[in-house]
């Protein structure tokens, strides 16, 4: 069974500031102030398969690992979170890179979370969940659906 680990860093309230919860090959639980974190990356929308193919050829060498990820969101059942600029989000992911403070928690929860959210109110032990309780008052949480990526 892979190990699946909370990761806390900073304070929710404070501007940009974060908390997230990641798994070393699995899951990444977060809750993030404001909308997104610099990230770089390109979407491009290609003609062909031809297209494509080249594009892949050229990159190719630069090319280091594929990363399967899965992104699921929930808001607090009265919308707590996001009219605070913050969201709550599972992210099924192939690899970890941050470093914070960490917990313990089953990967099978996480999944079972997307069916039934407030479960994860039930993960007594999570910063997190404290935190989001106390400092948003979120005693319910809804799904709002998510989406996988392919990161290569």
């Amino acid at each position: 069974m892979q190990e699946m680990v909370l990761k806390e860093n900073g304070r929710v309230k404070a501007s940009g500031d974060k908390l997230c919860m990641e798994k070393n090959k699995t899951l990444i639980f977060s809750a993030t102030k404001h909308s997104l974190r610099n990230r770089s990356g390109s979407e491009s929308r290609l003609l062909d398969l031809t297209s494509h193919q080249k594009l892949s050829t050229l990159f190719s060498p630069f090319y280091t690992k594929t990363l399967l990820q899965e992104n699921v969101f929930f808001d607090g059942s009265d919308s707590q979170l996001s009219y605070n600029l913050a969201v709550l989000r599972l992210c099924f992911i192939t690899t970890s890179h941050a470093q914070e403070l960490e917990e313990p928690m089953d990967p099978t929860l996480g999944r079972a979370c997307i069916a039934e959210p407030w479960q994860l109110l039930s993960v007594t032990y999570s910063t997190i969940v404290k935190r989001m309780k106390q400092e948003f008052g979120v005693f319910g949480l809804v799904c709002l659906g998510g989406f996988r990526n392919l990161n290569t």
